[in-house]
């Protein structure tokens, strides 16, 4: 691959797809190729203080136990901008919605690359649970440069009404998450 169609590769659109949906609940992933390391990214969704730089779709998000730093058992609430604009940087908050980090995990893939792993899960109203799983995986070991997948799960209640009156605003968040990292790993 030429250096020059590799950089083009590097800031590809981040894309989002539905992937499945089934009985009481659907999922949805979002890739893009980041020009970072990335232990830097993982860093980055880590530090809660940087969301208002990169993730218009939850630019505010509070640890309830601890610091701004998310480690395994963080509870946060984070600020979702959505009402009615999309996912728009400084719209007037929609609501406000607790998660908690489930599991993080860093792996040596058997090729040397590092992988790193974010799960956290949200429960909205009591009716609507998601889980999102964020994947970051070096494309060669030490290098710059990254791969970063978001794969969430909704699934409860009232997830199937959710995805009929939300599902495409969630679908944009998700990719938009994944543009932010890439631009604000681009500068």
């Amino acid at each position: 691959m030429s250096h020059s169609s590799e950089k083009a590769s590097m800031i590809a659109r981040p894309t989002a797809r539905y992937i499945k949906s089934k009985g009481d609940g659907w999922e949805l992933v979002a890739k893009a190729k980041l020009p970072a390391h990335a232990k830097c990214i993982y860093n980055l969704i880590l530090d809660t203080l940087s969301w208002p730089d990169w993730n218009p779709l939850m630019p505010k998000c509070h640890v309830l136990n601890g610091s701004p730093i998310l480690k395994p058992h963080s509870k946060a609430s984070m600020d979702i901008y959505d009402r009615g604009r999309g996912f728009v940087h400084g719209a007037k908050k929609d609501r406000s919605m607790k998660f908690e980090v489930k599991r993080l995990k860093t792996k040596q893939l058997d090729d040397g690359r590092m992988q790193y792993r974010i799960v956290w899960q949200t429960e909205s109203y009591h009716t609507v649970t998601t889980r999102r799983v964020i994947t970051v995986v070096e494309r060669s070991p030490g290098g710059i440069g990254c791969d970063y997948s978001s794969h969430e799960r909704f699934w409860g209640f009232f997830a199937m009404t959710a995805k009929n009156m939300h599902g495409q605003d969630v679908l944009e968040g998700a990719r938009k998450m994944a543009e932010g990292l890439q631009k604000y790993q681009g500068h």
